[in-house]
């Protein structure tokens, strides 16, 4: 993070994006049309960050004045639809929402990808973060310290589910496993439905998975315990939140809008521009709320200074994890 080019380029689209969400309309009456837009989206159909950019997209149309239709490019964990919007024309009719895992846990983790994050991708702003829930069988402990107990008495390993390395759901049960020596094995899930079943015949112990998909994964033999956040998430009021339990802890997933590098400055302000103002009307908040996404709304050098900070912070976690857990 200390490598001063990438830090210039970095100051260079936060410059642009500083002045790109000015309280202007989201396009002057001068602008040409802009055409069809596609929102990448790097994930499959249904999960968290669908439903996000599916909740964006109409806010962009509006402010953007053209169609805006979300594309899903899913692989790799997120990383084969960065590369596709890396590699998109900087005609502004392409955008991506860059989600954590793909952006900064790829990077630390150093997987094949053909994007550099500071040098292929403008930022345009950061939407918000969501967290994931816990999901254990329904016959052991349904609370978090007492199912931690009862692991300690199982003297055997178990094994716990989350998308990939590198993931907040990773990060979780790394965390659990280091910070209260439990005897708890990674297994990384391309496709999360497959890993629930799992808990039914007890080879799974624990499932990490968006809130969302964990409670279209309940039934009577199931039990979500925490979510892994620092308050409770509102589709889950009765579920306690991780920092209940580990106060100041929460891991948790973030989305931002960026677009393709060295967009044309006209271009790239009305965007900016449109950006802005989807991420802050009160209508599209209210509804990112009512999803359980706490809405953090950045723009321009704070946009940067949020992915710069996850990347300091992610760093850090990853540094105590044995290579074997990577």
């Amino acid at each position: 993070m200390n490598d001063p080019v990438r830090r210039c380029v970095l100051r260079a689209l936060a410059l642009a994006g500083a002045v790109a969400a000015c309280p202007a309309g989201a396009q002057s009456s001068g602008d040409a049309k802009l055409g069809d837009v596609r929102l990448i989206v790097p994930n499959p159909e249904h999960g968290a960050s669908d439903r996000l950019g599916r909740l964006l997209a109409p806010f962009l149309e509006r402010y953007l004045d053209t169609t805006v239709s979300v594309v899903n490019i899913p692989g790799m964990g997120g990383v084969t639809g960065m590369d596709a919007v890396a590699a998109a024309a900087a005609d502004g009719r392409t955008l991506g929402l860059a989600v954590s895992t793909p952006v900064v846990s790829a990077t630390l983790l150093q997987r094949p990808r053909a994007y550099d994050v500071f040098r292929d991708f403008d930022w345009l702003g950061i939407v918000g973060t969501y967290a994931n829930a816990m999901t254990v069988a329904a016959d052991v402990p349904p609370t978090l310290p007492a199912w931690i107990e009862w692991v300690r008495t199982q003297r055997r390993p178990l094994r716990y589910a989350t998308p990939g390395v590198g993931t907040a759901a990773h990060f979780t049960g790394e965390f659990l496993r280091l910070t209260e020596g439990l005897d708890l094995v990674h297994e990384a899930f391309t496709v999360m439905t497959d890993a629930y079943p799992k808990l039914d015949d007890r080879s799974i112990a624990v499932v990490f998975d968006g809130v969302q998909s964990a409670i279209d994964h309940q039934t009577r033999t199931r039990r979500i315990i925490a979510v892994t956040s620092s308050k409770r998430h509102p589709r889950l009021p009765d579920v306690p939140a991780l920092a209940e339990t580990f106060p100041g802890q929460s891991f948790l997933v973030w989305a931002g809008v960026v677009a393709p590098p060295q967009l044309p400055a006209p271009l790239r302000a009305r965007i900016g521009r449109a950006v802005a103002a989807a991420l802050n009307d009160s209508l599209f908040r209210s509804r990112l709320v009512e999803q359980g996404v706490e809405v953090v709304a950045l723009t321009g050098e704070r946009a940067v200074d949020f992915v710069e900070q996850d990347f300091i912070r992610k760093a850090a976690l990853l540094a105590k994890l044995p290579p074997a857990a990577r």
